[in-house]
């Protein structure tokens, strides 16, 4: 998706050898999965490093082709969180976007992180690290410590009457 609105070609087209890795990866998860005791907790753990690397390449990328600083903080949220979201709706399940947990935050923390270290021309391996960092603690806080977002507060309507 962020390829197609950036008008570049998509990189998996161009470059099948991230197929292959996914491939190979899906076949060693199928084959040895079941010698994980927490299987669940591995796939949580997982997703926070997923979610983080992908907010901070998504982010470089839109920097890459030229998009404001706004724009490839937004690029680098919608790359972490679009294939969660995919992932969540084939597998039946209320996506971690659409719930209260920390989540969609963690990967504004790292996207936003790299940007802003970018703009002040931070070398790209100490932006890329410190954005990974913070992001991986804000997910990482969220999951251990069970911290959500504040959530709406109803208030009572305006009689119009």
């Amino acid at each position: 998706m962020r390829d197609l609105l950036l008008d570049r070609p998509v990189f998996w087209i161009q470059d099948q050898s991230y197929l292959y890795v996914c491939f190979a990866i899906a076949v060693f998860v199928f084959f040895f999965a079941h010698r994980l005791q927490r299987r669940y907790v591995a796939l949580v753990w997982g997703d926070a490093v997923g979610l983080v690397v992908f907010a901070v390449m998504g982010a470089h990328i839109a920097l890459k082709s030229d998009a404001t600083p706004f724009l490839a903080v937004l690029f680098g949220v919608m790359t972490a969180t679009f294939g969660g979201l995919i992932r969540d709706v084939v597998a039946g399940e209320v996506p971690l976007a659409l719930k209260p947990e920390i989540y969609v935050s963690a990967a504004l923390v790292s996207s936003g992180a790299f940007v802003l270290l970018r703009y002040f021309e931070l070398h790209i391996y100490a932006a890329v690290a410190i954005s990974l960092v913070l992001g991986f603690l804000v997910r990482a806080g969220a999951i251990q410590r069970g911290w959500v977002l504040p959530r709406y507060k109803n208030r009572a309507g305006r009689d119009y009457s």
